[in-house]
């Protein structure tokens, strides 16, 4: 399996067009957080041992009320909102590979670095995303700190 032949909405549409077609999706973008980002600003829960995934899949994981998708592609972690933007289908079910996750519902593909969606880079479209630390054998996933 793989996806190498399909062409990007990007090599389809442009993004005026894009935003007419989908004026609804404004609503749905999200930005990226990382580690680097906001050094201190996050708050890690264990979700995992080494070796519970498996390479190029993914595990859903719901933790404080956010369900998060972990994946393992490349022998990295990554972990972005198991919901995909579109319609909300599960993205731990979908096809991994070279660290990007196709939607099994409608074949969107999204990075696992940052949740872009990877059909169309230039679109404010993604999936949030986390980040991810091993510490011994137990995986983590980062929360934003919430101030009390």
């Amino acid at each position: 399996m793989g996806w190498r032949g399909l062409r990007s909405v990007d090599s389809c549409f442009s993004q005026a067009e894009l935003r007419g077609i989908f004026p609804h999706w404004k609503w749905m973008s999200m930005t990226n957080a990382s580690a680097d980002s906001q050094p201190g600003a996050w708050e890690y829960h264990a979700v995992a041992k080494v070796g519970d995934l498996a390479e190029n899949s993914g595990q859903s994981v719901p933790l404080k009320g956010t369900v998060i998708g972990l994946f393992l592609s490349g022998n990295t972690y990554y972990a972005i909102s198991d919901f995909c933007p579109h319609q909300g289908a599960s993205l731990s079910g979908g096809y991994v590979e070279e660290g990007l996750v196709m939607c099994p519902w409608h074949a969107w593909k999204f990075r696992l670095s940052d949740g872009a969606w990877a059909d169309s880079l230039k679109s404010p479209i993604r999936c949030a995303s986390y980040p991810v630390r091993v510490v011994g054998d137990t995986i983590e996933i980062g929360l934003p700190v919430t101030p009390s």
